[in-house]
């Protein structure tokens, strides 16, 4: 009995012995499998981290030259402000004469009112302008001519042109009071001239063309006459109400060299009165209703028979602005009425 004990311990022992290696030869695998698998993951952390970092770098030299590129646009900036400022202020010396008002009483026999209004958009200076001036023949007599102009664009040239324009025009009347001739001069010395004078000055070498309407009349007798370049025809508000379109009209100054000009003649009795204008008044708009040059003058006549001339302006020109809320272009207005 003890004999098939003892051959049974061996035979547990022999098999326990040999169960041993394949356990720890799986318990090896797993931890070389392990090995491997923390190595590749250390090694990817690593490269990760290198990508992180070269991230890192580039996110810091891109704000870096964010920064850079910030500042350089702020300097930029503030050098076209200041240009632009500049400019501006010129621009606003330059047209500040051109809208001084004109004095009710300045001439014998007429009651003068100006006004002036800019767009909505007050960022730049525009061209409009008006001017009346009193012209004598030597001979005792004399007549008043009236204008209102309208230089096309804004800013400094346009400020520049419609200054010239003025002086100009004021020499080329006394010399010659005949407006249809005189607007022909101004256009040919607009061609042929200013176009250097005053773009190459400013930075620019091409002529604005320029709407201008010009009345010369009378007092005495009552005779006016009217001529236009390219803008709102002149009007008529007779002293019972009523009002008419002067039909008048001509190519902007400044475009072709050589153009003629007509001019009409009517006569004003005592009480009635000429309208120059600008089309900012005749633009304004409500959607897309526009006022018109027949809306204008429903406004002119809604003033009492008798109103002053200023009263009539102020009319037209807040009418205008109820129909639309304000202007989109600048308004230039005068008025003259025969006493």
């Amino acid at each position: 009995m003890n004999k098939d004990t003892t051959g049974e311990s061996h035979d547990t022992e022999r098999d326990a012995s040999n169960a041993h290696p394949e356990e720890l030869l799986a318990i090896n695998e797993k931890l070389v499998i392990a090995s491997i698998q923390q190595h590749e993951y250390a090694e990817s952390a690593r490269l990760e981290e290198q990508r992180a970092k070269a991230d890192l770098g580039q996110l810091r030299a891109d704000h870096d030259g964010l920064s850079l590129s910030l500042e350089q646009l702020r300097g930029t900036v503030a050098v076209i402000q200041a240009a632009y400022e500049r400019e501006h202020h010129i621009a606003e010396s330059l047209q500040r004469p051109l809208m001084m008002e004109i004095p009710e009483d300045a001439f014998p026999g007429l009651s003068v009112a100006t006004l002036y209004a800019p767009a909505l958009d007050e960022a730049e200076v525009g061209g409009d302008f008006f001017d009346a001036l009193l012209l004598t023949n030597g001979r005792g007599g004399s007549r008043v001519a009236l204008l209102v102009g309208d230089v096309t664009g804004k800013g400094l040239v346009a400020a520049a042109l419609a200054g010239r324009v003025k002086e100009v025009l004021r020499a080329f009347l006394h010399e010659d009071s005949d407006p249809a001739r005189t607007l022909a001069r101004l256009n040919d010395y607009l061609c042929e001239t200013v176009g250097e004078a005053i773009g190459g000055h400013f930075g620019s070498s091409a002529v604005l063309p320029v709407a201008l309407s010009l009345a010369v009349l009378d007092p005495e007798t009552g005779l006016a006459s009217f001529t236009s370049a390219g803008a709102e025809p002149p009007a008529l508000l007779r002293a019972d109400g009523t009002a008419v379109e002067v039909e008048v009209g001509g190519l902007l100054l400044g475009i072709r060299p050589q153009e003629v000009y007509t001019k009409t003649v009517l006569p004003l009795s005592p009480g009635d009165a000429v309208l120059l204008l600008t089309d900012g008044i005749t633009e304004v708009r409500r959607g897309d209703e526009f006022l018109g040059y027949e809306g204008m003058l429903q406004l002119a006549m809604q003033p009492p028979i008798g109103a002053s001339a200023r009263d009539t302006i102020h009319a037209i020109l807040e009418g205008a602005r109820a129909f639309g809320g304000g202007f989109r272009d600048d308004v230039c207005l005068l008025l003259a009425r025969r006493q």
